[in-house]
């Protein structure tokens, strides 16, 4: 029957698809940017530190990680953006800076090669990296020797020792977009990525750029890790920042670091919630317009009912023949629906907003908190006027004067001191 009346297959069959390409699309997008954890095994046992934003400084890093007892051993990575020559092709890449015990802590292993270790985050050591399956398919063809060969960041030469597994999106982000192409030990990073000034702004305890990241320890609950973690983060503040009269040191947090610095969470989730919702409404239209018609059709058909049951067909077997109409209409809906869905899971890539990472922001995308906490403002703005990211410090190898026209990468971007950033379309 649905072959004879073709125009209402085609009109159900069509909205229906659209219904559910549009939302199977949208939930795909909407599970990568807000549920999608980091490709590292035992993902859920990572925590974020976090206090006024998830920024610290080297030096207090090293101090918490020397104290810690709650949790598991603490890395520290920064992200940032270099220009990488390799051969004679240069390009401005994402990079990560990490501490030795990166690798440890993930749980991760090259798929070619080795991992930074701690001994090359140490002073004195040559420069080595560790590349991205990306940049390794792009610039070497996925040719094995590539191990031992050298590049160029920012003008100092690195020598490459392992390429990431496919599909390690790094510590920053679980978006495929957000991948470093190259990670180096944190121990180079003012040679890497120096300031305009030449000051060593990695020991510089009020340089607030690196992100630190542990794993909790069997039988120590969150609550408990954090009373003391932060205990001995008001100690260490107080030892290393000056205090004016008044001033409290913000708290330390420990939040959940499965998913990243959340950066996309806070950026996308309003947005896509309710996309998601109107999606939803526009699904229950469309079953709804489909039933219209369908009682529609159904009233047209009382004649064709009336002599069916005159011929002796019973009403279970006018029930099936109705119920198997319905379930042959979802399953070509459906079936449409798929298809759009697998087509616009990759026709929305290109469009979905993303943030240029290839430059820095300016002082003036800096935030202060809210005026309620005055005296944890004025050290907030302490620390973000001696930070690397605000003054300059680490522009990788741009000019100062290029500051007021830059931003920063998606996972770059968290908390007040960048929440200025802006979309890339």
């Amino acid at each position: 029957m649905l072959r004879k009346s073709r125009g209402f297959t085609l009109v159900a069959a069509t909205s229906l698809a659209l219904a559910i390409g549009a939302n199977t699309t949208i939930f795909s997008v909407a599970k990568q940017l807000l549920f999608d954890r980091l490709d590292v095994p035992h993902a859920a046992n990572l925590r974020l530190f976090t206090w006024t934003d998830a920024n610290f400084s080297y030096p207090i890093y090293q101090q918490l990680r020397a104290q810690n007892q709650s949790l598991g051993d603490l890395l520290a990575f920064h992200a940032t953006a270099v220009n990488a020559t390799i051969g004679e092709n240069a390009e401005r890449v994402l990079a990560h800076e990490v501490s030795g015990n990166y690798y440890t802590i993930l749980g991760v292993q090259p798929q070619l090669g080795r991992a930074i270790a701690p001994a090359d985050d140490r002073a004195g050591r040559d420069t080595v990296t560790v590349i991205s399956d990306e940049l390794w398919q792009r610039e070497f063809n996925r040719s094995p020797s590539v191990l031992g060969q050298s590049i160029r960041l920012n003008d100092v030469p690195a020598t490459i020792v392992g390429v990431n597994p496919k599909g390690f999106t790094g510590a920053a982000s679980p978006l495929p977009s957000q991948t470093p192409d190259v990670i180096v030990a944190l121990a180079k990073a003012t040679l890497v990525t120096p300031s305009s000034d030449r000051r060593n702004w990695l020991a510089d305890p009020a340089s607030r750029s690196v992100n630190i990241r542990g794993r909790t320890k069997p039988g120590v609950s969150d609550a408990a890790a954090q009373v003391a973690l932060d205990t001995q983060f008001s100690t260490i503040v107080r030892a290393t920042t000056p205090l004016h009269a008044g001033e409290t040191v913000p708290k330390l947090i420990l939040r959940d670091g499965s998913r990243g610095l959340f950066a996309q969470q806070r950026t996308f989730a309003t947005p896509i919630s309710v996309l998601m919702i109107f999606l939803v409404l526009v699904l229950l239209l469309a079953a709804a317009n489909i039933a219209t018609l369908m009682l529609a059709r159904g009233a047209q058909r009382r004649r064709e009912m009336s002599v069916r049951l005159a011929l002796g067909a019973g009403r279970l077997h006018i029930l099936r023949q109705i119920l198997i109409e319905s379930l042959m209409l979802a399953a070509i809906g459906g079936a449409g629906g798929l298809a759009i869905a697998y087509v616009g899971r990759d026709g929305v890539a290109p469009f979905t907003p993303r943030l240029d990472w290839r430059m820095l922001p300016s002082p003036r995308s800096f935030r202060s908190p809210p005026a309620s906490c005055s005296a944890s403002r004025r050290l907030w703005l302490q620390c973000a006027r001696r930070s690397p990211t605000a003054s300059g410090a680490v522009p990788s190898s741009e000019s100062p004067s290029s500051d007021s026209r830059s931003r920063l990468p998606l996972c770059c971007s968290t908390g007040p001191a960048s929440s200025s950033v802006r979309l890339q379309d």
